[in-house]
């Protein structure tokens, strides 16, 4: 009889661990392969992997709003293929959220560049009513144009040292709608769409009125003129002598643009195909373009 049950465990244990096997070998392999259930969509599905990089490191990680225990660098894999919201949190530093769409057997990576938060900033000392600044790349460090209520000064970005370029100050109307400021050697030059100021040895001088609005406005030839893209006209203008310009050049459409390379002296327009509504590249080697021109114009 004993000997009947001892047969009849074995057979007992022979049937599950043969139908542990069968379900569990399986399941063991399609995880392995990178398959996993998705309890909502009641499917298997093949996993994807999520990498998480940051910069500073150490970041903690939040994922669909659950804390995890590891921190940036960290690689999230065996992850069911749908939307994910992600956070990152590091002290002193503002949380940076992200979505991820996870595909099944993808690798979406992510570096991520947290930004401190601002705890101190510094004034400038001179209490200028500021109206508008722009900032100059130069060899030593970059410089701070200023228009203000008390003249047009460079300072420093340490805020350190200020020199006064020009006594006189823009009307602060004007000077708010200024576009850009260009570098020469030995001067300035501010614009707006509605004008061009030069400011040389601390004076600030009007030298160009457009015909309908500036677009843009580069320094060429060696900086000896100013190229003006006055809506449809290009025009060239003597720096050393506003009154004379060249009318280079006449764009098509008033969505034409231009930008001037100063090392290979060349134009490039966008303008519009003749007779179609395609825009199409165009170049011109500026030197040749105006000394083909012949003489100059005055301007009116």
């Amino acid at each position: 009889m004993k000997d009947e049950n001892y047969l009849i465990l074995r057979k007992i244990f022979f049937w599950i661990f043969f139908i542990s096997f069968i379900v569990i070998v399986p399941i063991l392999v399609f995880y392995s392969l990178g398959y996993k259930f998705d309890v909502k969509s009641k499917k298997i599905s093949r996993t994807g992997t999520i990498s998480l990089k940051s910069s500073p490191e150490d970041a903690k990680i939040f994922l669909n709003g659950i804390k995890l225990n590891n921190t940036t660098p960290d690689v999230l894999s065996g992850l069911v293929p749908q939307d994910y919201a992600i956070r990152l949190e590091k002290d002193d530093f503002y949380p940076y959220q992200l979505h991820a769409k996870l595909m099944p057997s993808s690798v979406s990576e992510f570096n991520i560049t947290l930004i401190p938060k601002i705890k101190y900033i510094e004034k400038l000392e001179p209490d200028f009513n500021i109206y508008k600044f722009f900032i100059s790349k130069h060899f030593y460090g970059n410089k701070v144009i200023a228009f203000t209520d008390q003249g047009i000064y460079y300072l420093d970005d340490d805020f350190k040292n200020d020199k006064k370029i020009s006594a006189q100050s823009i009307n602060k109307d004007v000077a708010s709608n200024i576009e850009e400021v260009l570098e020469g050697d030995d001067k300035l030059i501010a614009w707006s769409k509605n004008g061009i100021w030069i400011i040389d040895n601390g004076n600030i001088t009007l030298i160009y009125k457009p015909e309908e609005l500036i677009k843009n406005v580069f320094f060429g030839l060696k900086e000896r003129y100013l190229l003006i893209q006055d809506w449809l006209n290009i025009v060239a203008l003597d720096v050393e002598n506003p009154s004379t310009y060249y009318p280079i050049l006449k764009l098509k459409d008033k969505d034409a643009n231009i930008f001037y390379d100063s090392g290979s002296e060349i134009l490039y327009i966008r303008d519009k195909i003749t007779g179609t509504e395609t825009y199409s590249l165009y170049r011109s080697k500026l030197r040749h373009l105006i000394h083909e021109r012949g003489t100059d114009q005055k301007a009116p």
